[in-house]
This record gives C-alpha cells, sequence and structure tokens, in this order.
C-alpha cells in the first residue's frame, strides 16, 4: 500500500474507533468526529508538486479555472510588447542542429534548450538596455564637467542583475484557501520541490556575503523531457498557486505570477493573477512553427519586464542558495530531476 494510503487508512481508522466508543459510551457522536477533524496532527503532511493532479492543485488552492480554458486560452500572443523580437542567427544554428543531434527523453537534455532560449532572452533584454543607457550617457557629455562630480553614482538597468537559477529549493506551507469552491484538505500540508528554472533578482546578505534571498521572483519555467509537458504543466500551477498565495498573505498590492512550461521545443505560458485566475496559453513551437521562436522570445521578455515592474518583496519560499550551481543534492532528490 503506498505511504501516503496507510495513512489515510489510519486516520479513518482512528475516526470509527472514536465514534464507536463515543456511541456506546452515550455521548455526542456529532460533536466527536467536529472535534476530529479540528485535531492538528503531530507531524506535518509533506507533498511534492508530482503529487498533484490539476484539479486537486485547483481546490486546494482555491483557483479559478474551467475546462474552458483549453478551447479559449490566454492570448498572450496578441499583445503588442511580445512581437518584433527578431532571433539571433546562432540561436536559430542551434536550435536547427540540436533538433537533429540529442535524443530528448532525457529532461537534463531537453533543460539545455530551455537554457538557451532563456540566455538569448535575457542578452537581448541587457544589451537593449545598455544601449539605451548609453545613449543618454553621451546626450549628458554636453552639461558642465564640474556639474557631473556632484552627481551620485548612476543606478543599473533594470535587467542587468536578474539572472537564472537552476534548481532551486522550494517549500510552502498552505493556508486555508477563501474560494467557495475550494476545500481546506490541503491546509497545511508542506510542499516541498525544486524547480528547474528560478528567474529573477537576489539581494546579498550585509551579515555574510554567502547567504542570498530573493528580492523578486519573476519567472518560474518548469522544463521537462519530451512528451511530458503535461507533467510540467501541473506542477508549475503548483509552484505558482504557492508564491500566489505567499503574496497574497504579504498583502502585495498585485500577486499576479507568472510562468512557463516546456520540453524545450514546445512552450506554454501560464499566469495566475491577482484574483486566483489561472490562465494558460496555446503551445508554441519553436521548431515545427514557422514564427513561433520570436514569439516565445518575445513571450518571456514581455512576462520578465512584467513581472519586475509589480515585484516588491522577496519570495520566502525560495532559497537561491540551494541549487545545484551552489550546492550538492541531498540524498533522494536526484529522483526528481527528471520528472
Amino acid at each position: 500500500m503506498h505511504p501516503k494510503l496507510d495513512d489515510v487508512v489510519a486516520e479513518y481508522e482512528s475516526l470509527l474507533t472514536d465514534i464507536l466508543q463515543t456511541a456506546a459510551s452515550g455521548g455526542d457522536v456529532a460533536q466527536n468526529v467536529l472535534r476530529f477533524r479540528e485535531r492538528k496532527p503531530d507531524v506535518a503532511r509533506t507533498m511534492t508538486p508530482t503529487e498533484f493532479t490539476l484539479d486537486g492543485a485547483i481546490k486546494a488552492f482555491g483557483l479559478k479555472y474551467t475546462p474552458l480554458s483549453f478551447s479559449n486560452p490566454w492570448k498572450i500572443q496578441e499583445n503588442p510588447e511580445t512581437k518584433d523580437f527578431e532571433p539571433t542567427h546562432c540561436l536559430k544554428y542551434l536550435v536547427e542542429n540540436y533538433s537533429r543531434n540529442f535524443d530528448r527523453s532525457s529532461g537534463a537534455v531537453c533543460r539545455t534548450a530551455v537554457d538557451f532560449i532563456l540566455n538569448e532572452c535575457l542578452t537581448a533584454m541587457k544589451t537593449s538596455q545598455t544601449t539605451e543607457q548609453s545613449q543618454v550617457t553621451d546626450r549628458s557629455h554636453t552639461i558642465d564637467q564640474s556639474q557631473q562630480t556632484d552627481r551620485p553614482p548612476r543606478t543599473p538597468p533594470p535587467s542587468q542583475d536578474i539572472k537564472v537559477f537552476g534548481e532551486l529549493s522550494f517549500s510552502h506551507t498552505i493556508t486555508s484557501p477563501t474560494h467557495p469552491r475550494s476545500t481546506s484538505v490541503h491546509s497545511g500540508v508542506i510542499i516541498n520541490g525544486r524547480v528547474d528554472h528560478g528567474i529573477g533578482r537576489t539581494l546579498t546578505s550585509l551579515h555574510d556575503f554567502r547567504k542570498r534571498r530573493f528580492q523578486s521572483l519573476l519567472l518560474v519555467v518548469e522544463a521537462k523531457k519530451e512528451g511530458s509537458l503535461r507533467e510540467a504543466f501541473f506542477q508549475l500551477v503548483v509552484y505558482l498557486a504557492s508564491l500566489h498565495q505567499s503574496r497574497l498573505s504579504r498583502n502585495r498590492r498585485d500577486a499576479s505570477v507568472y510562468g512557463a512550461a516546456s520540453d524545450g521545443f514546445l512552450w506554454t505560458f501560464v499566469t495566475i493573477t491577482h484574483d486566483g485566475t489561472l490562465k494558460r496559453s496555446k503551445q508554441f513551437d519553436i521548431v515545427g512553427g514557422e514564427k513561433d521562436l520570436g514569439m516565445v522570445l518575445g513571450c518571456l521578455k514581455y512576462l520578465l519586464e512584467t513581472s519586475a515592474s509589480i515585484a516588491g518583496g522577496d519570495d520566502p519560499a525560495i532559497n537561491p542558495d540551494d541549487n545545484k550551481f551552489t550546492s550538492t543534492l541531498e540524498s533522494g532528490d536526484e529522483s526528481q530531476s527528471d520528472s
């Protein structure tokens, strides 16, 4: 029997025993059942994102989502800011040859394709903003030199400190959702997992330069092996719903969150709005779709800029120092790497 099923059976056996004992002694069975439901478990339940179905995640977090969302997808591609992103010839060449040379049955191999897509997007954003800043600097040369010496140092362009972090440690405790269609059965459950790609800004501790925390997590990308886009979407929803819930609890003026599910070639974009509405885009294919490569890059750029414009405060669910680049995976974590 599955370990979690054992826990459920044990709970119901305990409830049944209490009911029988209460009935035998002439006590109030209904009150006893209520007390049982309110009883806090001695050990907190933990789950990984892979254990949630889409319906389970929607109910656990009280999200607003209907099957009609599949036939009426989030039309992110219609936003003007997603257009006119022309991929470099280098990226086009990489994608073309990658599709010929790599077996994509491994999650690690598929994440490589995601890596160079994200790299292209961030490089273009930073290059563009650096160019704009240089133009401003050139115009400022007409100002008297003596006046410039009294100026404070210029603030770096907004995207210069944005980085991609891999296999980020993630932990969130589900709170009771307020949506009328939600259930409280998952309240108190601790979600533990690893985000495949977390894109954001970090702050270094004033007391220990080795310790960092996210100033803002701008985008979450779940990257899985070929044929596993559905599983990537389910896991992404759990991560985004957790972040959304955490931001609501800290009274963010806008708790909207953004992410993408991908196998390297196929991309689907996902958002949970401030009011808890879950939206997903159509599927983009950077190899089969004639213009989809530029559109995927444009969508990533648009989501990063949108998220950065509303970001504020840190995201305690994420630990940027616990990822594959700065620490060794603990035993048992290796099995999740290609999930």
